[in-house]
């Protein structure tokens, strides 16, 4: 690997250690080096099949019933992860570009203590389309638990003074 490509990979690697419950600066800017070609490449483990033969199946796992295809950051996490299968290094964007389509995510070092850091489909979309085109998520609609009418008064009376408004409805 060139010196470009293991700089590329610390970066995803140090991403990736950044991450903990409720850093969510430290989680978009994993999807940020992810979706950058020059530092996201990613070694995707196959099932079946030989890299770039059209037979290739990325291997597969399920979280909480949804879909994840599992990876590693780096060769010496391949290494580390006892993998002894083939696998494919490739950009983190046209994984996600693979992969949300069929409602698959990442999982990131799934070997790793405490098991790896999955990235939702919905992720894989926004890194796919372009961080800053899709909002981050997830968005939780649901009413209110505080009464504060004057606050709803006051936006119900702005809001009719947009135009791009069409609509209102109470969410919290």
């Amino acid at each position: 690997m060139s010196a470009s490509g293991t700089a590329a990979t610390g970066q995803v690697e140090h991403m990736l250690r950044q991450v903990t419950p409720g850093r969510y600066d430290a989680y978009e800017a994993l999807l940020r080096a992810l979706a950058t070609p020059s530092s996201g490449q990613i070694w995707m483990l196959l099932w079946h099949g030989q890299a770039g033969s059209p037979d290739a199946q990325y291997g597969n796992m399920e979280v909480d019933g949804h879909g994840y295809a599992p990876c590693v950051t780096s060769a010496q996490e391949l290494s580390a992860s006892g993998w002894n299968r083939s696998y494919e290094v490739v950009d983190g964007i046209d994984v996600a570009r693979t992969l949300y389509p069929d409602h698959f995510g990442l999982w990131l070092n799934p070997h790793a203590p405490g098991g790896g850091v999955g990235i939702p489909w919905l992720d894989l979309r926004r890194i796919a389309t372009g961080l800053d085109r899709q909002p981050a998520g997830p968005l939780r609609l649901a009413e209110p638990s505080i009464e504060i009418p004057q606050f709803y008064a006051l936006l119900a009376q702005n809001a009719h003074r947009t135009p791009a408004v069409r609509s209102l409805r109470r969410a919290w």
